[in-house]
């Protein structure tokens, strides 16, 4: 079933009204449109508060890099503590043999 407005309706002479009624003849959910716009309302607030924060932009390879950079420091310091420990343990190890031989 589909709805169409009379050509005198007010709505009709409006190009919100044209595109709704667009929309809806082609079967595309009113509700769906406005979520989309709402949500991208959203991303260019959040994107206007990181540029004023000087960070990069959503989903922009400059986000990608520093999300990589802040993951492989985070590993680095990781490393390091492994090395420390492997340091460790050889000189545990060295110190036994020097005990027990």
């Amino acid at each position: 079933m589909t709805f169409v407005l009379p050509t005198n309706h007010p709505l009709r002479c409006t190009p919100q009204g044209n595109r709704s009624e667009n929309n809806v003849a082609n079967d595309i959910d009113p509700s769906d449109v406005r979520k989309e716009k709402k949500q991208t309302q959203q991303i260019d607030n959040e994107n206007q508060k990181r540029i004023e924060a000087g960070l990069p932009v959503v989903g922009s390879f400059g986000e990608v890099a520093l999300e990589f950079f802040e993951m492989m420091q985070t590993w680095a310091g990781y490393l390091d503590g492994l090395k420390v420990g492997a340091s460790n343990t050889v000189q545990k190890a060295k110190i036994n043999c020097v005990i027990h031989s």
